[in-house]
């Protein structure tokens, strides 16, 4: 069985058209980063975007946990809404796989 990267796996998705509104400094290290690659605009916002995602989520999840352990948040009810936020994250991360991205 050929193994699929997540390069080939988002090269065959579906896309949709968005309008986004970008810090014009941003759009100019975008620029500047996918001439370096060699790659277009497009190519560079799928991998920060996906990049993004792992990062982010893997974020969230260390300071919800750490978030846990501090002495403000130590109420039955408030542990019970940050296991709950962690447990969705993770839910999120194996259903898309968001280890598997690159970073």
């Amino acid at each position: 069985m050929k193994e699929i990267t997540i390069k080939d796996a988002f090269e065959k998705e579906k896309k949709s058209k968005i309008s986004y509104n970008v810090y014009e400094n941003t759009l100019k290290m975008i620029d500047e980063l996918s001439e370096i690659l060699g790659i277009t605009r497009t190519q560079m916002l799928d991998f920060l975007i996906v990049s993004g995602i792992k990062s982010q989520t893997n974020f969230m999840i260390k300071t919800w946990e750490e978030g846990a352990k501090d002495k403000k948040y130590q109420e039955k009810e408030k542990q019970e809404k940050i296991k709950k936020k962690i447990k969705t994250l993770e839910e999120f991360k194996k259903r898309w796989n968001v280890d598997e991205f690159l970073s």
